[in-house]
This record gives C-alpha cells, sequence and structure tokens, in this order.
C-alpha cells in the first residue's frame, strides 16, 4: 500500500474506509494497493531483442550502469513517461523531489512517447513497473533483457504487453531518453539518492532475511529492491527469468520515504509476489474450491486494484506467504494478521495459509477484549460525521489500567477524520458494521499531511 495506503477524506483506497490491500510494517503488515499480472504458459520472444548472455545476472557490474543505490534509472525513466502522460498513480507531486521532476520535465509533456502512452496504454500500476525491470542499459541506449517471457503475462485474461507496443514504446522511450538528456538528471541526483538508499538499508533491508526464501524456491541472492523517489505510495511486486528459466531474480518496487522503520512486511509482501502469483495461478485452474474463493472475494467497490479471480487469487497467495514470513521470522501474532486481513476483504485467508501450511483453519475471534487484551475498558460519548451520503460514528475507548504495545498492531489504513492520538483507540460504526481503530501514529512520513493518521482495523462484535 495510497496508498500506501491511500486517500483523503478519510482512507486510502477507494470506498469509505473498510478494506485495503497490499502492505507495510515490520510486525505490522499495510496491505498495499498495487495489482499483480500472472505469467501466461508460453510466450513468443521478440525477435528484434538484442542478445547478451550476463542481461540477466545480478552483479553489480550489471547493475551500475542504471543503478545508484536502490535508485534504478529504468523505473525512474519509464514512471516518468507514464507521469507525463497522465497516469494518477505516477502522478504524486507531495515532495520536493516530485515537484522538481514536474517542474524539470514540463516541456515534454507532448512529447511523442508521452503522446503514444495516452492514446494506446491504458494500463499502469505494476504493468509500468514490469517494463522497467525487463531493460537493460547498453551505451546511451536502453534494450530488451535476453529472456523477456515474464514480460508477456497476462492480468486477469487480459495481455497487456505485446510485441507490438513493447517495441514501439521502446524505440519512442530511447529517443526520450535522449531528448530530455535523462542521464544527466538521474545523475545530478545521485546524492539524493545515496541518502535514500541507505536509510532504506539501514533501516530495514539489511535485517531481511532472505535465506527464509530459499525453502520456497528462489535463490536469496536473486533478490532486487527497487526505491522510487518519483513514484507514489504504491509498491510493485515483479520478476524476470535468468537464462535458465527456473531461475527467477525477484523485484520489489518500494517509494521513496523520509523513515522505513516498521517497513519490513511491505518489501516481503512485493518480493512474495514472485512466489505468490505462480503458486495462486496454478491452484486457481486446478483447485475449484480455491477459486471460488477468489472470485467470491472480488469487491469492485471496496478494492477495485483486485478486479479478477485471478487477480484476487495472486494477492490472496501472496498475502498468505508474507504473513508466514512475519510469523516465522519476525514472530508476528497470526491470529492478528489473519484477522487484519478478514477485516482488509479477504474473508478467506485462513483457507489461503492453510494451503501454503499445516495451519489447522479455527474461528478467529473479533472480540473486542481479544484484540485489546483486556476487557476493563469505558466507551465515550458518540461523534458523527456524514460522508458520500454514509453515516460514520464512532467512540473513544479509555482502558485506564491498560496501555496497547503499538509494535504488536499492524497498519491496515490511514486516515484524518477523528482527529485521534497515538495510542487511541476508537470503536467506528459504519452501516451495520463495528471496527476497533487503533491509532498507530502519525502517517506524515509516508507522504501523508501532518493531520493523517496510522490505524490497525479490526472487525468487532460490540452490543452498543
Amino acid at each position: 500500500m495510497r496508498k500506501n495506503y491511500h486517500i483523503g477524506v478519510i482512507f486510502i483506497a477507494v470506498g469509505l474506509f473498510l478494506f485495503m490491500n497490499a502492505c507495510n510494517k515490520d510486525d505490522s503488515y499495510v496491505p498495499i494497493e498495487d495489482t499483480f499480472e500472472v505469467i501466461t504458459p508460453e510466450n513468443d520472444r521478440i525477435p528484434e531483442i538484442n542478445e547478451n548472455e550476463n542481461v540477466n545476472s545480478v552483479n553489480s557490474d550489471v547493475r551500475s550502469s542504471y543503478r545508484i543505490g536502490f535508485v534504478d534509472e529504468r523505473f525512474e525513466l519509464v514512471s516518468l513517461v507514464f507521469r507525463l502522460a497522465g497516469k494518477e498513480e505516477y502522478n504524486e507531486s507531495s515532495t520536493a523531489y516530485q515537484r522538481q521532476i514536474d517542474s524539470t520535465f514540463s516541456d515534454f509533456k507532448h512529447h511523442p512517447i508521452v503522446v503514444y502512452t495516452a492514446q494506446n496504454l491504458h494500463f499502469g500500476y505494476d504493468a509500468v513497473f514490469n517494463m522497467a525491470i525487463h531493460l537493460e542499459k547498453e551505451g546511451s541506449e536502453f534494450a530488451f533483457i535476453n529472456n523477456t517471457d515474464s514480460l508477456f503475462r497476462e492480468m486477469g485474461g487480459t495481455t497487456i504487453w505485446t510485441l507490438v507496443n513493447t517495441t514501439e514504446f521502446l524505440e519512442l522511450l530511447n529517443d526520450f531518453y535522449q531528448d530530455t538528456d535523462f542521464s544527466s538528471y538521474f545523475n545530478e541526483n545521485a546524492e539524493y539518492y545515496e541518502e535514500l538508499s541507505e536509510r532504506f538499508n539501514n533501516d530495514i533491508y539489511d535485517s531481511i532475511n532472505f535465506e527464509w526464501f530459499r525453502q520456497h524456491g528462489r535463490n536469496p541472492d536473486n533478490f532486487q529492491a527497487i526505491i522510487s523517489p518519483s513514484s507514489s505510495l504504491n509498491g510493485y511486486g515483479g520478476w524476470v527469468y535468468g537464462t535458465i528459466s527456473e531461475d527467477i531474480i525477484a523485484y520489489a518496487a518500494l517509494p521513496g520515504l523520509t523513515d522505513y522503520i516498521g517497513y519490513t512486511s511491505f518489501v516481503i509482501h512485493e518480493f512474495a509476489h514472485s512466489i505468490g502469483n505462480l503458486v495462486a495461478e496454478e491452484l486457481y485452474l486446478e483447485n475449484e474450491e480455491f477459486r471460488r474463493w477468489s472470485d467470491d472475494s472480488v469487491d469492485i467497490f471496496h478494492l477495485p486494484y483486485y478486479s479478477s479471480g485471478m487477480i484476487m487469487a495472486c494477492e490472496y497467495v501472496t498475502r498468505a506467504y508474507t504473513i508466514l514470513y512475519m510469523v516465522e521470522i519476525s514472530n508476528a501474532y497470526l491470529s492478528r494478521l489473519l484477522h487484519a486481513e478478514i477485516a482488509a476483504g479477504f474473508p478467506y485467508i485462513q483457507q489461503v495459509y492453510a494451503l501454503i501450511t499445516d495451519y489447522e483453519v479455527m474461528e478467529i475471534s473479533n472480540d473486542v477484549s481479544v484484540v485489546l487484551g483486556t476487557d476493563d475498558y469505558i466507551i465515550g460519548e458518540e461523534q458523527s460525521l456524514i460522508i458520500g451520503g454514509h453515516l460514520i460514528k464512532w467512540h473513544h475507548i479509555d482502558m485506564p489500567d491498560h496501555e496497547l504495545i503499538l509494535e504488536d498492531y499492524i497498519q491496515t489504513d490511514v486516515g484524518n477524520i477523528f482527529g485521534s492520538h497515538t495510542g487511541d483507540v476508537l470503536l467506528v460504526i459504519k452501516d451495520d458494521y463495528k471496527y476497533l481503530y487503533i491509532d498507530l501514529g502519525s502517517a506524515e512520513h509516508q507522504g501523508w499531511s501532518s493531520q493523517h493518521r496510522m490505524y490497525s482495523i479490526y472487525l468487532v462484535n460490540w452490543n452498543l
């Protein structure tokens, strides 16, 4: 997760506040709004693509040609094209760096590749990231890497990148790269990129246990994180195949933040897509019950980014693997992780988690005392607000003899209408549903305003 989660009248995803998607937080797991695609069984290679035997290796010599720290010139360049083309998810302008980009490249809004993208490429999100990681810099131009099979996968039954639009896009992209002198801009900001990268590495990346992925068929050496200071707060996951097709190089794209503490699960989630999507594709085609769970969970209003059963299947399995990592490596509370996913719009997460583990599905208690860890609490006076024609009511909950350990809760949303403070607990009522909101602190470091708060949300039973 906008955004990271995402949105202004209160919540980040579309829809008043109920459910959110894709990821974030150490023992905290912030789902982020991302859409992921599934690999198609077979795809023909692009005949014009240059052959480069070492293009998919992950040694530092190859990466240094287009990376400064964790910031990747390929993704920054492709993101800029979609930014100028008006793609909402690539048009964040909340930081000085993002405003600098807008100012620097504003004269190129009518460049041929921008016009082409706006008129012909009716997609965005991780499809943009997927294009970037399939490029390799050769001198002063970009070419496709040797193995492009994972570029031509479907998303919900629809082919995104094709032989035609990839070839046309790359030709125009190289013209844009020269016309804008983007290489100079990228290198001029090296100091900022290095500072951002050092923060990310020190805060969380250096502590991730990549050996954990080996048991799930991934080489710990083949993981590449990318920080994008120009993009919004979305996160993206993707992968490319090495010279041996089974040798998957997993990528995770994260936003540029002033503080990465607590974002471990965000990173794990994006990397886990390289496992989850492939497992989900097989399950969706072969397991009728899993297919029903995925199809039944599609909710265009609350979770518009998971618009098909297959996309939902990929998200389900990826979340399950993320939870498994957090439980096994970070000692996170399984019941709370599952509970939060159920409240976020993934009612079958227990069943999906059981498919990849020895977990025995059981009833997840949504009793208030279980969520808070105490049955000694006092409910405050009711407050209310009408938003979008919906009446939202809430009460502050006081626990005079109990203090919450906020690190035990996962962030699942961001909001700004309650006026709460760090550690506050709210009972929020909308329609016939009751939610417990736990304020985890300011969301300002995530790119939100100083009034926005991070919340851990739980669906609860409460008789008022």
